[in-house]
């Protein structure tokens, strides 16, 4: 969608040059989008995980994880004796072809003006 959205504004001006400096807004709007995604997600995620692991123990006096189940947790996301890279890799690869696969329809459905044929 993001290199979708940056064609576009490439496209949208008639004149022989691009307009750089529509492009140059829209990518700068993109990276603080995306920087605001990531780090609102690791200063978040962080801190409410923490809470409520600080919760659970006040609430109940016992901690979330004992010691044991904490080392057997980390030795199951190990990334050389688990299968961890196995399934990022995996996943990665899913994620890649999805996005090829919604691109190719949606700029399918662009080409052939399917939105405006559906309102006629």
């Amino acid at each position: 969608m993001t290199a979708a959205a940056i064609a576009a504004s490439i496209d949208e001006h008639s004149g022989k040059q691009p307009d750089l400096e529509n492009l140059t807004s829209l990518i700068a709007s993109l990276v603080r989008s995306q920087l605001a995604a990531i780090l609102g997600n690791v200063f978040l995620a962080i801190p409410m995980s923490v809470a409520l692991g600080l919760a659970v123990f006040w609430l109940t006096g016992v901690p979330f994880i004992d010691t044991e189940q904490a080392g057997h947790l980390l030795e199951g996301i190990h990334p050389l004796h688990s299968g961890a890279l196995i399934y990022a890799a995996i996943a990665g690869i899913g994620l890649f072809l999805s996005g090829l696969i919604a691109g190719y329809y949606d700029n399918l459905g662009t080409y052939n003006n399917i939105p405006r044929r559906l309102i006629t």
